[in-house]
């Protein structure tokens, strides 16, 4: 980065109108860390199997392709600011650890028709839209699991349990996995490589030229 900022120094003792430079260098840099996240130059750490098993893909940073269009890029008098607006957005290029607020686990999705349903209801509107349509629900110490209705459509992990009164095994469905607390590893998509710098000089060459 030393680099980067003597060439920036250089660039400006050659008092070339600076709108220009920034027109030409700011599509580059937000398209390089919408590509940092789509297609990263250092492979980040892989998702976690229920991770994968939830999003469908084995790709770190993209599912909905949300994050990549949230990055947006704002240039100043003299500065090209570019990132996100999202939320979890510092999460997923610095990592966290995600532990319960309120309740006494968390509650992750066991299947990715459960995180759908989750992500317009939130956990507890889940739970409470399956009471009301007939689901029994209950709760284990490392899982959250449903009894449906007869009838009512399957959702989440289908497993068995062993019923007693009928001396058989029935069918009940994983919904939740419960963990004290889940660890974000760092996936960084905010910064620009060797190469990529390079490139972004050379831009910033052909915009004085």
């Amino acid at each position: 980065m030393k680099d980067l900022k003597a060439f920036i120094k250089k660039i400006e003792s050659l008092q070339c109108p600076q709108q220009r430079i920034i027109n030409h260098v700011q599509p580059f840099l937000e398209s390089t860390v919408q590509q940092n996240i789509t297609d990263p130059v250092s492979p980040h750490v892989p998702n976690a199997p229920l991770t994968m098993t939830i999003k469908g893909s084995k790709h770190e940073l993209t599912d909905t392709g949300e994050l990549r269009a949230s990055i947006k890029s704002m240039a100043t008098e003299n500065d090209i600011i570019v990132g996100s607006q999202l939320k979890k957005a510092p999460v997923l290029h610095f990592g966290a650890k995600i532990t319960p607020k309120k309740a006494k686990k968390l509650a992750l999705p066991a299947t990715r028709n459960v995180a759908k349903m989750t992500d317009l209801r939130n956990v507890k509107g889940t739970l409470d839209f399956l009471k009301n349509s007939g689901w029994k629900i209950f709760f284990k110490d490392k899982y959250i699991g449903g009894i449906k209705p007869i009838g009512g459509k399957a959702l989440g992990l289908k497993s068995k349990y062993y019923d007693k009164k009928s001396k058989k095994n029935k069918p009940f469905y994983i919904l939740y996995i419960r963990k004290d607390e889940v660890t974000i590893p760092p996936r960084p998509f905010l910064f620009l490589n060797n190469n990529q710098i390079n490139e972004l000089k050379q831009i910033a060459l052909e915009a004085i030229i």
